[in-house]
């Protein structure tokens, strides 16, 4: 398997793109664990931006992360997402996903979402 499968098939268990292009995630899996070994880190479910993120994707994009969705990797971001330490992406799927607005626990409503600090992307 190549690695952008692996990472396609990482995503459809739930990891987000962020952390499947993430070395703590891998070094995790190397170590048999399902796990990331970085601790205080996460997306913005848990209030974060993936504060120890160590990968290829700032390399290529800068401190923001904003070229793709942090959940699947899409490129066609719509909505922005803000936090602490830096902004992160949703394409439009994800925005309507249901850890966003449906009817989930975590779900969010638009009020919500604003909150948080989740806007639409300017492009």
């Amino acid at each position: 398997m190549i690695l952008t499968e692996l990472i396609t098939y990482l995503t459809q268990l739930g990891y987000s793109f962020i952390c499947c292009n993430c070395k703590n995630l891998w070094d995790g899996i190397e170590k048999g664990s399902p796990n990331c070994i970085a601790d205080e880190c996460g997306g913005p479910i848990k209030g974060m931006g993936f504060p120890r993120y160590i990968g290829p994707l700032v390399g290529l994009i800068g401190v923001d992360i904003t070229g793709w969705c942090f959940v699947c990797g899409d490129n066609k971001v719509t909505h922005l997402v803000h936090t602490k330490n830096r902004k992160l992406a949703l394409c439009q799927v994800h925005y309507d996903d249901k850890i966003w607005k449906g009817d989930s626990k975590n779900s969010r409503t638009e009020d919500e979402c604003d909150k948080i600090g989740i806007d639409r992307a300017s492009n």
